[in-house]
């Protein structure tokens, strides 16, 4: 094992986890819990702004005046949707592992 690892697992051990496995399942949920509250909270904006998302993804695309502005947020939003999606899928999953379930 090399220095930089024992050092970590030291410090792991000291921070009160059993190994390092339990310390990159923890550090593995506070990133994907952290990613997904990011998204959330940028989906949120996008809803006070617009609405519902499908309905706003129906008015850019079906549209007939094309606004640029209404454009970009819907390819934001989308991106943060799918985004948000994904890190919940993410967690759903690390909880799943960690139960054993």
């Amino acid at each position: 094992m090399s220095e930089v690892m024992q050092r970590a697992q030291e410090i792991f051990k000291e921070a009160g986890f059993g190994s390092l496995d339990d310390a990159v399942f923890s550090f593995a949920m506070l990133l994907a819990k952290a990613k997904l509250s990011e998204f959330e909270e940028e989906c949120e904006v996008f809803k006070r702004k617009y609405g519902d998302f499908e309905r706003f993804k129906r008015n850019v695309e079906g549209g007939e005046k094309e606004s640029f502005g209404e454009w970009d947020d819907y390819l934001a939003w989308r991106f943060a949707e799918e985004a948000r999606k994904f890190w919940k899928r993410e967690v759903r999953g690390l909880k799943v592992l960690a139960t054993g379930v």
